[in-house]
């Protein structure tokens, strides 16, 4: 645990934080265990981190922990997106608060170990879990070789999830994943997905659903506009491909 410590105190003296309009915006080379680091030591609610290096690779060890609200991006005008995978073969980010994702390649297959799922809420955790009413916004992200890569636990519940213009491709089970939720309306209240393409999903491509099992009572919102989906998973095998259950 001390070598875990020190590596990240020496990674952080390269980094140099930029104050714009009141934000602090961390901007990282590629490399590994950058993000892990800024979270680790330096953030505060609000800030920014900005992966700057064009088609970078960003290697983690370890699943990064979201526990304040943040922003991570690529950062603008890079013509090939950044690359985010680590070594952890559960999860590569677990959402405890707010977080917007803009820019960026998740890829479930370059670590050590293949990674399952790529964004997860905690209904446990080490802490208080994920906090109620959290907000997920993820814009102009791909995802790929992952088993899932949104997952809600039943327990936890979204304020609102926006996704729009994002590539989901080669993910063995699910991609988004709300199921079974304990929570009235759901754990998710206000879905949004637009402008997006999934490609070789094996079982549920969008999977929302409602806490009571009771389609005449008011459940989540759920909008889903401009989306192409090429070679999911076979219906005859009991497969949704846009699975709004039980919403009214």
């Amino acid at each position: 645990m001390r070598q875990r410590y020190l590596w990240k105190a020496l990674i952080l003296l390269a980094i140099i934080p930029i104050l714009a309009n009141g934000q602090t915006v961390y901007q990282i080379s590629d490399g590994e265990n950058k993000i892990d680091s800024l979270l680790f030591y330096n953030v505060q609610a609000g800030d920014i981190i900005e992966l700057t290096s064009n088609g970078g690779y960003y290697y983690e060890w370890f699943p990064a922990e979201i526990s304040i609200p943040l922003t991570i991006r690529a950062k603008a005008g890079l013509e090939v997106k950044p690359i985010w995978y680590c070594d952890d073969d559960a999860k590569m980010i677990v959402v405890y608060d707010d977080l917007t994702l803009e820019g960026i390649r998740f890829d479930g297959s370059l670590g050590m170990n293949p990674t399952d799922r790529c964004l997860i809420t905690d209904s446990t955790g080490t802490g208080t879990g994920t906090k109620l009413d959290y907000h997920l916004t993820i814009e102009n992200c791909e995802f790929v070789n992952f088993d899932r890569v949104i997952y809600g636990q039943p327990y936890t519940q979204a304020d609102t999830v926006s996704i729009s213009n994002a590539w989901f491709a080669h993910i063995g089970e699910r991609a988004i994943y709300y199921k079974d939720p304990e929570l009235d309306p759901g754990s998710v209240k206000h879905f949004f997905l637009e402008n997006s393409t999934f490609w070789d999903i094996g079982e549920d491509v969008i999977y929302v659903g409602d806490h009571d099992a009771d389609s005449e009572t008011p459940g989540p919102e759920f909008v889903v506009d401009h989306v192409t989906i090429h070679d999911p998973g076979m219906a005859d095998a009991g497969i949704k491909t846009i699975y709004p259950k039980y919403l009214d």
